[in-house]
């Protein structure tokens, strides 16, 4: 194996450094085959490409191919399955367990179409597979894009994970208590706080879970002035900032003296999307300044603190305002690239299909927020009526069969329609339906099943909901219902979310006077989702008399 002859013959195609290669759509191939024929009919076929130049290199073995990576990093890696040192697997399995090597794209090419070969390729690290068999120019250049489209995403997923990461633990830091709320003055019952650091569950006493989702009225007290309050939502109506002085008090009822600074997040077009409250205990310095009170006047011993302060905090605001708008930069980047008519066919389904995603996953959770929230203040209210539940289940089923077939995954039904009506809300028991099978597809891996079964248990109509997913740890089943809990597992950590909708799940079914559990013989077993209504025996009994 001649190392040195490859790299200087991959100096001749002149490869790009990686700044260059991303801004030029330029790319590095490395072809591992040690048929000279397939290599060159591999070459031709990229050279064909429209949408990237490629750089190619090539090796006949494994080992030569995995000094090339380390030397050279090339951008994607098409790998035979048969090498005559090492065999495909092999070759992955040793390059993802080189360091700096995860961004390298690798797509392993069989001659036999074995779908075992490329199923074991994909768990040990490869980003795509093709078959030699059915190798066309196009099949070819659509998998390399997507495969270095994929590595491209995944590293500025990486690099966004580590930039939240080191601000959450600057916020950890930060002495000052601070709180975020949606935009809705203070004393209005849906101004709720979404955010609070570490040093605001030191200062009141409450932990994290007891604020979310309620107001900054959870301060207030009977020495609280509602004048400054007054003063707040004014300046807010108005998204100017604003500063002041109040008395708050902590879980234990005792009081103290808070400084506030409320600053209005505003968004690219000047929309308010959220409130700052940053919050210093002050009450050390409200004594010093009652003990005092002979030789100074209260308002210059206010004016000079205000002012040593002043400088600091506005500058921590205008970053934390910055930082807070940053999850609306994907939408809004896209939409003014599209708008300027810079961006071809592709790219342009590709923005749309970002844009799309964005706006969805934050128009789920927001929903989810809204319904938690009138679920646990009581407001939420059920229109009744007697129900199907065979056509709450179809309906439910349609609605995400999409999300099952990208995953072809199988739902399977067995409704008895003669199990009766319920009495309750169809468009909640149908967000209900529709929570519990999300769930079972999100958590459940490519191929696998799920079954659905209604049947009539003495009074109760049962919903049973099964799955062959990742399952759930013994430990994490008794909080499975809670709100804002996720199981601490690797590919949970792949699918983000505020853990609500199983939460939803359990307040509807109760609001019904049912019951939901949930079942599972550990991970990698499946979990089993089990909903009981109680009947509505005067139209049942009709039903079956009738019949």
């Amino acid at each position: 194996m001649q190392i040195g002859k490859q790299i200087q013959r991959a100096s001749t195609y002149e490869l790009p450094l990686k700044g260059e290669k991303m801004a030029q759509k330029r790319r590095s191939i490395l072809i591992v085959d040690d048929c000279h024929e397939d290599r060159q009919t591999f070459r031709r076929y990229l050279h064909q490409s429209s949408n990237y130049i490629y750089s190619v290199i090539e090796s006949e073995f494994g080992e030569e191919a995995l000094e090339l990576c380390s030397i050279l990093q090339p951008d994607c890696v098409v790998i035979d399955y048969s090498l005559p040192d090492i065999d495909g697997l092999e070759f992955i399995e040793k390059l993802r367990n080189i360091s700096n090597k995860a961004d390298i794209a690798v797509v392993m090419v069989t001659g036999c179409g074995n779908e075992a070969i490329a199923v074991e390729a994909m768990k040990k690290g490869a980003t795509d597979y093709l078959s030699k068999e059915k190798l066309t120019a196009e099949n070819l250049q659509t998998t390399l894009q997507h495969a270095l489209e994929k590595v491209e995403l995944l590293w500025k997923l990486k690099a966004t994970q580590e930039q939240l990461k080191f601000q959450a633990y600057i916020l950890s830091q930060v002495t000052d208590a601070v709180m975020v709320t949606e935009v809705k003055p203070i004393d209005e019952s849906k101004a709720r706080i979404v955010y609070v650091n570490a040093a605001f569950t030191y200062m009141t006493g409450y932990s994290v879970e007891e604020v979310l989702g309620k107001t900054p009225s959870i301060l207030n007290g009977l020495k609280t002035d509602t004048k400054v309050q007054e003063q707040i939502s004014q300046a807010i109506a108005n998204y100017q900032p604003v500063k002041v002085e109040l008395i708050y008090y902590r879980k234990d009822g005792s009081e103290f003296w808070s400084e506030i600074n409320v600053t209005p997040i505003l968004d690219e077009l000047g929309k308010c999307t959220n409130l700052i409250f940053v919050q210093r205990d002050i009450s050390d310095r409200k004594l010093a300044e009652a003990e005092r009170q002979l030789l100074l006047t209260q308002e210059k011993a206010c004016r000079a603190e205000a002012e040593t302060s002043n400088r600091t905090k506005d500058q921590f605001l205008a970053i934390i305002s910055h930082e807070l708008r940053s999850p609306l930069n994907a939408i809004l980047g896209w939409t003014k690239l599209i708008q300027g008519g810079k961006l071809d066919e592709l790219a342009t389904v590709r923005a749309l299909a970002i844009i799309e995603r964005n706006a969805k996953l934050q128009n789920e959770l927001i929903q989810d927020l809204l319904d938690l929230s009138r679920l646990t203040e009581g407001k939420l209210r059920l229109d009744n009526s007697p129900v199907d539940l065979t056509q709450i289940i179809n309906a439910a089923i349609d609605v995400v069969r999409p999300l099952a077939d990208a995953k072809s995954i199988a739902i399977e039904s067995a409704l008895e329609f003669t199990v009766g009506e319920v009495l309750g809300d169809a468009s909640r028991l149908q967000q209900v339906m529709w929570n519990l099978l999300t769930n079972a597809i999100k958590f459940t891996p490519e191929q696998g099943q799920i079954a659905i079964w209604l049947e009539r248990v003495e009074s109760y109509a049962q919903i049973t909901v099964s799955d062959t997913g990742i399952g759930i740890n013994p430990d994490f089943l008794p909080y499975v219902f809670e709100q804002f809990h996720q199981a601490d597992t690797q590919y949970t950590a792949r699918h983000k979310g505020l853990g609500l909708g199983l939460a939803i799940v359990r307040s509807l079914v109760e609001m019904h006077n049912g019951t939901v559990t949930a079942a599972s013989d550990g991970e990698g077993h499946g979990a089993t989702f089990t909903v009981r209504l109680p009947l509505n025996i005067n139209t049942t009994s009709r039903a079956n008399s009738r019949g």
